[in-house]
C-alpha cells in the first residue's frame, strides 16, 4: 500500500510589469511620511497593487490552514531596491490568497532571496512566494531554500559562500 503525500504548499508568481510598476510606487516607505499627500499617494498605490495581485497572480496549490503557522519562501527578483522595502505590501496582497486565514500574522517563520534582472542574461523581474505549512512540510521548505540559496549565490559571481 502506498502512503500519499499530502501538498499543502501553495506558490504565487508575479511578473507582469504593471503590477510590479505599481509595487515600486507603494514601497518608498512614504507610509509613515508626514505629507498627508505622499501618505494618500502611497496607501492608493498599496490598493491598487493588492487588487491587481489578485487579479493577475498565477497560483498553484490550495491554500495553507488557517489554523497552521506558515513558512514563507520569498525570491525577489527586482531592480534597485532594498531587500525589506517590499515585503510588507506583498505580505498583504498575498495574505488571502495563499493563507486560510485573512491575517499575515499567520506567518511564523520567512526567508527572501533577491536576485537583480538582468538584459544581458535574460533575466525579467518577478516575485515568487511559496507557503508551506510549517507542522508537515519544514524538510521542503528548507530543500526549496536551500536550492534558492545556490542559485543566488551562483547569479551573484560569488562562488566561495
Amino acid at each position: 500500500m502506498r502512503c500519499l503525500k499530502l501538498w499543502h504548499m501553495i506558490t504565487i508568481r508575479i511578473d507582469k510589469p504593471g503590477t510590479l510598476a505599481e509595487l515600486r510606487a507603494c514601497y518608498a516607505n512614504k507610509l509613515n511620511t508626514v505629507s498627508m499627500g505622499a501618505r494618500r499617494k502611497a496607501n492608493n498605490a498599496k490598493k491598487k497593487f493588492i487588487a491587481l495581485v489578485h487579479a493577475q497572480a498565477m497560483a498553484q496549490g490550495k491554500p495553507i490552514d488557517a489554523k497552521a503557522d506558515a513558512i514563507m519562501v520569498l525570491c525577489l527578483c527586482l531592480p534597485r531596491i532594498d531587500w525589506d522595502a517590499p515585503v510588507k505590501a506583498i505580505c498583504d496582497a498575498l495574505q488571502s490568497v495563499a493563507l486560510g486565514s485573512r491575517d499575515d500574522a499567520q506567518i511564523k517563520y520567512a526567508w527572501v532571496f533577491l536576485t537583480r534582472p538582468s538584459k544581458r542574461k535574460k533575466r525579467k523581474p518577478y516575485i515568487e512566494a511559496t507557503f508551506y505549512n510549517s507542522r508537515s512540510e519544514r524538510g521542503d521548505a528548507l530543500t526549496q531554500c536551500e536550492k534558492l540559496l545556490n542559485d543566488c549565490v551562483s547569479l551573484s559571481g560569488h562562488d566561495y559562500l
